[in-house]
């Protein structure tokens, strides 16, 4: 269910509109980085899309190629860092202010710099909007208002970061594997 309309009587194309959607590798096309954000949204303007680039800390980035928004990408964006390319998928995610986004492994290519870029905007990215969050580093998930706790593909428990660190002994695991000893997260 969606809305409490169920599935089965939602036109999925329509719906696909409503979606942003951020993978583990981010998919450029060899187009401007103006239509690598805009891709599908034609009626997104660009200062929209210099807006989503700047609140994703991208814009930096794209200023210094040889034409900006303008520059044509290569197959894949190889003339990107995988950073570079993250932080465009997500400034696309947010341009095209989508009910919902899913990020899936959204942050595992990136390194820490990107990473606080990224997490610094997602404030801005979920506010407004239901945001879904598959993630293995835990430090992209420690603001989440729920996290279901899956093993093996079977639904565990959910709760708040702090609850699952008091009463779920694998959580817990994870979080002092993930972060020094001694640094113990609590947000």
């Amino acid at each position: 269910m969606v809305d409490d309309i169920p599935l089965d009587e939602i036109d999925i194309v329509a719906w696909r509109r409503h979606i942003g959607l951020v993978l583990q590798e981010s998919f450029m096309f060899p187009v401007s980085v103006l239509e690598n954000v805009r891709l599908y949204h034609k009626e997104i303007t660009e200062d929209e899309v210099k807006s989503a680039l700047s609140i994703v800390h991208a814009d930096k980035a794209v200023s210094m190629l040889p034409d900006g928004l303008e520059a044509n990408l290569w197959e894949r964006g190889s003339n990107l860092s995988s950073g570079e390319r993250q932080l465009i998928s997500f400034a696309r995610a947010l341009a095209a202010n989508p009910d919902l986004i899913l990020l899936d492994e959204a942050t595992s290519n990136v390194d820490m710099t990107t990473e606080k870029h990224i997490k610094g905007s997602m404030d801005v990215l979920r506010k407004g909007r239901t945001m879904v969050v598959v993630a293995h580093r835990l430090s992209s998930i420690l603001k989440a208002d729920r996290i279901f706790y899956i093993d093996e593909g079977k639904l565990i428990t959910e709760g708040t970061h702090e609850s699952l660190y008091e009463e779920l002994p694998a959580y817990r695991l994870l979080v002092d594997q993930q972060f020094p000893a001694g640094k113990r997260v609590l947000v």
